[in-house]
């Protein structure tokens, strides 16, 4: 006969381990829904990156519509209305702008800058001013009143209320990609040099600042446009930011900007991918341009708006408009 002791004791240490076991388990299933990297955290990423991207690639579209209405004489601003206090803005809104406007860098967040300095910017903002900020009409908002800005100083639009996910507090989708770095990720290069011209333009390296070296890649074509390469960022920096490669006898170029119009025309690429995200990236030298009918010369520029191609003498002809572009779109 069974002792029935000992079969109460092994019972009840089977019971304890399953309590255990279903602890963990219980506890497992929680950070896969609601941690910081869960399955709830990155549904949230992927629709508010989908969101603000969207609203971006509005303001791209009507920006040059209105460069095209400015260049045939027609005087117009990109926005009517400028930001001001007449609206409610949250001070992580202000210190998100401050953070973005001083180049996000890695030593700090967002919290660490005060709110007075975004009120002086806001007392100084003024319409046709590269460092104005907009608040973005209806039409472009996607029906959406007082809902977003556009900051023209740094090419990036901001939700005015913000967006919480997990233990953080977001205005933009830049913030989101610059915040999810690591400090092992982080790439840190000095300002972009001129390169050797590709098909006769000179132009500058993308500036891969702030993008995770582990998760972005720089994109290369072969020669006919069939092929592509991808690079990841540390190579990309450590072979000194090429423009051209060579391999398996193949040679790939960073872009084409070819005039021939019967051939393709191919902007240089930056792939990032995360929260199971794949995003593509258009680097967009500055440049200068003016319409000639169907056709618009493009001279691409430096910082200080001085030509790359020498053959300019370090001046844009008259008849040419400075474009206001930042960089990565």
């Amino acid at each position: 006969m069974k002792n029935s002791k000992s079969i109460q004791g092994i019972t009840l240490i089977a019971l304890v381990i399953t309590i255990i076991i279903l602890i963990i388990l219980a506890g497992i299933t929680i950070n896969l829904l609601i941690g910081e990297e869960g399955i709830i955290n990155k549904a949230k990423y992927a629709s508010f990156a989908t969101e603000m991207q969207k609203i971006k690639e509005n303001v791209v579209l009507k920006n040059n519509k209105n460069a095209i209405n400015i260049a045939n004489g027609t005087y117009t601003t990109l926005f009517d209305n400028l930001l001001d206090s007449n609206i409610n803005l949250p001070y992580t809104f202000k210190q998100e702008i401050l953070y973005v406007r001083d180049g996000s860098k890695i030593d700090k967040i967002p919290s660490d800058y005060s709110t007075t300095e975004f009120d002086t910017i806001l007392n100084n903002n003024q319409l046709n001013n590269e460092n104005a900020i907009y608040i973005i009409d209806k039409e472009t908002a996607d029906g959406k009143e007082n809902t977003y800005i556009y900051d023209m100083k740094t090419n990036v639009v901001f939700k005015i209320q913000p967006t919480i996910i997990g233990k953080n507090v977001y205005h933009s989708y830049e913030t989101v990609m610059f915040l999810k770095q690591t400090n092992n990720d982080e790439i840190i290069l000095p300002p972009p040099e001129q390169p050797e011209p590709v098909d006769g333009e000179y132009y500058y390296y993308p500036n891969m600042q702030g993008f995770s070296i582990q998760d972005t890649k720089v994109i290369y074509y072969s020669p006919d446009f069939s092929t592509q390469l991808e690079v990841t960022v540390k190579d990309y920096i450590n072979g000194g930011q090429q423009a051209k490669i060579e391999k398996n006898g193949s040679l790939y170029t960073f872009h084409s900007y070819n005039k021939d119009t019967s051939k393709n025309r191919v902007w240089a690429n930056v792939k990032t991918t995360g929260n199971e995200l794949e995003c593509w990236w258009v680097w967009i030298p500055r440049y200068a341009y003016k319409i000639n009918g169907p056709v618009i010369d493009i001279i691409f520029i430096n910082l200080e708006n001085v030509p790359m191609n020498p053959k300019y003498i370090e001046q844009i002809p008259n008849e040419h408009t400075v474009e206001n572009t930042k960089g990565l779109e």
